[in-house]
Formats: C-alpha cells, structure tokens, sequence
C-alpha cells in the first residue's frame, strides 16, 4: 500500500527578524509627559 507519515511542522516563523528593512530609534527615549495634547500618537500592531 506504500503508506507513508506525514507531520506538520510544530511552529512556523512568520516574521523574520534579517530583513532588509531599517529599525528605527526611539523618538520619546521613555519620556511620556506631555505638556500639550496631540503631541504624541502612538499605535501598535499585532499579529494573531
């Protein structure tokens, strides 16, 4: 019958960290205090 096993892999990477893409400086360098509003946006993705 030439049955064979088959597994799946237990974790794909799906981001990969050597890439091209330039990693930016940190622009606040963990100062939040604000002295008027609207001056600092901040946003995040995540993937699921």
């Amino acid at each position: 019958m030439k049955i064979k096993l088959t597994c799946k892999p237990k974790f794909i990477n799906a981001t990969g960290s050597r890439h091209s893409s330039p990693n930016f400086e940190s622009v606040l360098n963990r100062n939040f205090r604000l002295v008027a509003e609207n001056q600092i946006w901040v946003s995040d993705i995540a993937y699921i």
